[in-house]
């Protein structure tokens, strides 16, 4: 029955573990994204505003 086989289990694993490495490849970023410039000048207005902030 083995020399029947069309497909191996090991090649079923194989398969499987690319398939799972493709679907979860991202990018990896590093540190915080950049704040908008004009969040950045609405919090800094917003602490003179309110100097007990």
């Amino acid at each position: 029955m083995k020399a029947h086989r069309l497909v191996t289990p090991a090649t079923i694993l194989r398969w499987h573990r690319r398939l799972l490495a493709r679907h979860w490849a991202y990018p990896h970023r590093r540190g915080r994204p950049p704040i908008d410039p004009i969040v950045a000048r609405l919090v800094e207005q917003m602490a003179r505003d309110n100097p007990c902030w």
